[in-house]
C-alpha cells in the first residue's frame, strides 16, 4: 500500500528575478519604448512571466539577446502568514524543526559576467500562494528527513529587507514531485533594485 507524504507552504509568495544591461541595451529600450513602457517590459522579462515572443521582440529592437540570470519562486519565511503542514498517509503529523540548504544568490556573482558600467536590475513581485510536494512510499515520517530549500535574496535585493524564500523542499534528499501551486491571485508588482558594475 502507498503511504503518501505531503508537505505544503503557505504564505506570502514572492518572484525575484535578476538582469543583466549593458548601458548601450538601456539607452536602445528607453529610446524605443520611453522609460514607463522598458521599466514594464524590463520587470517581465527578469521575473519570467514575459512571453517568449514578447522576449523576441524585444530583443529584436535593442540588438541584445536580454534574459534572467537568476529566478527564484518561493514562500516568505519572515512574514507573520508563513505556515507549513505535513500530512503521512493523509494524517497530519507533528514536527519541531525542519533542517534547510541555502542559496545566497550576491549581486556581484552576476555583475561579474558583465563589463564596467552595466547594471543589474533586480525585481520582484507578490501575492499570496501555495506550494505542495508529494513522496509515495515513504514507510516512517521523521521530521530529520525532511529540508526546506532556501533562497536567501537579501542581498540581491540591496538589503532593503530580508528576504528567504521557501522555494522548495526534499526528503531524504530527494525532491518531491510538485503538485500544485495556487496561483489563483496575479502577481502584484512590488519594487526593484539596480546595482552597477565599477
Amino acid at each position: 500500500m502507498s503511504k503518501r507524504l505531503d508537505v505544503t507552504m503557505f504564505g506570502t509568495g514572492y518572484r525575484v528575478g535578476a538582469i543583466l544591461l549593458s548601458q548601450q541595451t538601456i539607452s536602445a529600450g528607453v529610446a524605443a519604448y520611453g522609460r514607463r513602457e522598458w521599466h514594464v517590459l524590463l520587470m517581465d522579462i527578469a521575473l519570467g512571466v514575459a512571453s517568449s515572443q514578447k522576449v523576441k521582440q524585444v530583443n529584436q529592437v535593442v540588438g541584445a539577446n536580454l534574459s534572467p540570470l537568476f529566478v527564484s519562486e518561493g514562500i516568505a519565511m519572515q512574514d507573520e502568514e508563513f505556515g507549513m503542514e505535513i500530512f503521512h498517509e493523509g494524517r497530519p503529523v507533528s514536527f519541531t524543526q525542519v533542517d534547510a540548504a541555502r542559496r545566497i544568490p550576491r549581486p556581484e556573482q552576476f555583475l561579474s559576467q558583465g563589463k564596467a558600467k552595466d547594471v543589474l536590475g533586480v525585481y520582484h513581485a507578490r501575492r499570496d500562494t501555495a506550494l505542495s510536494f508529494r513522496w509515495d512510499d515513504v514507510d516512517a515520517f521523521r521530521q530529520e528527513d525532511v529540508t526546506l530549500s532556501i533562497d536567501n535574496c537579501t542581498r540581491l535585493l540591496g538589503g532593503k529587507f530580508k528576504l528567504e524564500l521557501a522555494v522548495g523542499v526534499t526528503w531524504k534528499g530527494g525532491a518531491g514531485r510538485n503538485v500544485g501551486v495556487d496561483r489563483n491571485e496575479e502577481w502584484g508588482y512590488f519594487g526593484h533594485v539596480f546595482h552597477q558594475k565599477s
